[in-house]
């Protein structure tokens, strides 16, 4: 896999799952990080475009040329068809900050860490055995963490290197950062133009609020060893909504999410780091040993989950929106058997996606549980 730094040029815009049309609802906002949907599309149309397919060549497969790079990052999806990438691999997007050392990767401020609202005073949701009914239907669920008083969850913060790997030592971090240290929102107004005439529509203001990153922050992606030659040295791209720049150059290898388990840890504790999509809601199909091998499920600290939809620019449509485990998410496991070998991603597909895992989705790292109480 080859890294890929990603830094604005000036605003970027990454729609959240609200849908917005100026005239049925005036505010459109913006999320940070993207999801992969929006990055594995930016970095797809960039190999086509290298190739020297258009996107009108590409959308229309009937060329040579353009099924040549429908094998690289998969057909335009058509109809009912799923989304498929070809041998386009993907992981991320995750936040990165420059330094003179190179690059730094932050993550989101796990669930079960808790702490003030400036992100200092931190300290573990630790986790009680339920001395209470419940109406869970999962059979294995024994645990539930409790948020000490004066504390709070820390979405919206995240952690460095550093802090993490602390976290998943099991380990309190000493410190989380705001998202306001990452980035700036700011909202922009403009009105509704008339395709057909040119004109602007009475009526349609509208907001949109962008993202502006601070200097030294941006997005960290690997793909494929393939793909990356085609992101050799420093080019521009477009990314995001209303077609905005970004700086785009590979990179040393920065980040390796933690897959390992001590052989004498009986808890240990998965963290989710980009979205994951369950066909449960918060739970596979199945269970977790198509990953994990023996295990059971016995608690979870979870944020609200997001709604990701995107856009489908062949079609010139929405893409369906579903509810994805957000990043921070926490799962805790007792081990029952034997592990398997760690895959790369945690996640299951949605109907509209042949392989989330493969551009980016349920990118995860394991941890310590070192704090129970019976």
């Amino acid at each position: 896999m080859k890294w890929l730094w990603i830094q604005a040029e000036d605003v970027w815009l990454f729609r959240d799952g609200k849908p917005f049309s100026a005239g049925d609802d005036h505010s459109a906002h913006s999320m940070f990080p993207p999801t992969p949907l929006t990055v594995q599309g930016s970095l797809r149309a960039e190999i086509s475009q290298q190739e020297g397919v258009t996107f009108h060549e590409y959308v229309q497969q009937k060329t040579t040329r353009s099924h040549e790079v429908a094998n690289l990052i998969g057909p335009p999806t058509k109809d009912e068809e799923q989304l498929s990438t070809g041998t386009f691999k993907m992981r991320g997007p995750f936040v990165g900050r420059a330094s003179e050392n190179g690059y730094d990767l932050l993550t989101p401020a796990p669930a079960d860490l808790v702490g003030n609202a400036d992100g200092t005073s931190l300290t573990f949701a630790p986790l009680h055995k339920a001395s209470f009914r419940h109406n869970l239907t999962h059979p294995t669920i024994q645990y539930f963490p409790r948020i000490p008083s004066g504390c709070e969850q820390l979405a919206g913060h995240w952690l460095d290197s550093d802090n993490f790997q602390a976290y998943l030592d099991g380990d309190v971090p000493h410190k989380a950062w705001k998202s306001n240290k990452l980035y700036e929102a700011e909202n922009r107004f403009g009105v509704a133009i008339d395709a057909q005439t040119s004109y602007r529509e009475e009526g349609q203001l509208y907001q949109v609020q962008f993202v502006r990153p601070k200097i030294d922050m941006g997005l960290l992606v690997s793909v494929d060893d393939a793909s990356g030659k085609y992101f050799k040295g420093e080019r521009s791209i477009s990314i995001g909504g209303e077609q905005k720049r970004a700086i785009i150059k590979s990179t040393d290898a920065v980040f390796e999410a933690q897959h390992r388990v001590d052989e004498d840890d009986e808890y240990f504790k998965l963290v989710f780091l980009t979205p994951a999509y369950f066909k449960q809601g918060w739970l596979p199909a199945s269970d977790w040993s198509q990953w994990l091998g023996g295990v059971e499920l016995i608690a979870a600290a979870l944020y609200s989950p997001m709604k990701i939809g995107g856009w489908n620019t062949a079609r010139r449509m929405p893409r369906p929106i579903h509810r994805y485990i957000a990043p921070g998410s926490v799962y805790y496991f007792r081990r029952t058997g034997e592990l398997k070998e760690i895959p790369n991603a945690v996640t299951e597909s949605p109907s509209d996606i042949a392989d989330a895992a493969a551009i980016g989705f349920g990118q995860f790292a394991l941890g310590s549980l070192s704090y129970m109480h019976e």
